[in-house]
């Protein structure tokens, strides 16, 4: 799989500050209160991901996807469509380890997404946030996010996180092991309310 986004134009980014989502105070702090958009960046990745186990692989579980198609750019209250697909995502591929969250950084994520983990994951639900790390490159983020969870957990670890980041009450960002075969889900978000998710589970 490969993914390649170059946002970083003046037209593109004219479009996405007339929408309102582009930062407005610089904070690289997604889950932060004071939070006021993306921090774009541009992206290129490419993965191989095994769908069997092979050793020392990461193997790719499953995918889903839903959409809310509520709202152009944001979220609807309660974001039902993130609640759904985590918790079909739970039913399906287990109780997860950890998740990377989509966390844009917008103050609709900010409080939503959250929200949603800890209504479908329960909590304790531990995140691990790369956007932080990366900027937000859009398509091509999601794709160098997977990458970057993929390699860590290859040797049964999550990727740390920033130091200093806010962390809703009911998460977790601790970085501890995880064990063999535990399993990790990658969610985003993407304009027009679809939402789509990835299990990823670590060698045995």
């Amino acid at each position: 799989m490969i993914a390649v986004d170059l946002p970083l134009s003046p037209s593109l980014l004219d479009s996405y500050a007339a929408t309102g989502i582009l930062s407005k105070n610089n904070l690289n702090n997604p889950y932060s209160p004071q939070t006021a958009g993306i921090l774009p960046a541009e992206a290129a990745a490419a993965i191989a991901l095994e769908a069997r186990e092979v050793g020392g692989a990461v193997r790719l579980t499953g995918y889903l996807s839903n959409s809310d198609a509520a709202d152009a750019i944001g979220m609807p209250a309660g974001a039902p469509g993130i609640v759904s697909l985590l918790t079909k995502a739970k039913e399906k591929f287990g109780t997860p380890e950890a998740l990377c969250p989509h966390a844009s950084g917008t103050a609709s994520h900010a409080s939503l997404e959250p929200a949603a983990i800890l209504a479908s994951l329960g909590q304790n639900s531990r995140v691990s946030l790369l956007k932080p790390w990366t900027g937000h490159g859009i398509g091509g983020g999601g794709m160098l996010e997977t990458a970057i969870l993929a390699a860590f957990m290859r040797d049964h670890q999550l990727p740390p996180s920033l130091p200093g980041l806010a962390c809703p009450v009911g998460l977790s960002m601790t970085s501890a092991e995880l064990l063999p075969a535990s399993t990790v889900f990658k969610l985003a978000s993407a304009l027009g309310g679809k939402n789509s998710l990835i299990a990823l589970q670590a060698p045995i």
